[in-house]
């Protein structure tokens, strides 16, 4: 078996920064490994990943909780992105 960081990715060194995250336990595998996709393959990885999240969501909350997540998600993008996109109403559509 090898080294503990040669279980936590490749052994390759992309600086200073990624050693010192390598020694400090961090595992860069899944980083390493989705580099090596192409564009199109990540895109399929996050379709497959948000559909699992989608079914996950309709197992476990009610049509109204997801609502609410949904709203909920959609305001805290909107003030993020800036006041022009917030309309100042709460999570629960008040104003």
């Amino acid at each position: 078996m090898g080294s503990m960081d040669e279980s936590l990715g490749s052994g390759s060194s992309y600086g200073p920064e990624w050693d010192a995250a390598v020694e400090f336990g961090i595992d860069v595998s899944l980083i390493e490994s989705n580099a090596e996709l192409t564009p199109a393959e990540r895109i399929q990885e996050l379709v497959a990943m948000n559909r699992l999240h989608e079914e996950i969501q309709a197992r476990t909350l009610s049509p109204d909780e997801r609502d609410r997540l949904e709203a909920m998600e959609l305001q805290e993008e909107l003030a993020r992105l800036g006041p022009e996109f917030d309309d100042g109403r709460d999570s629960h559509g008040h104003v």
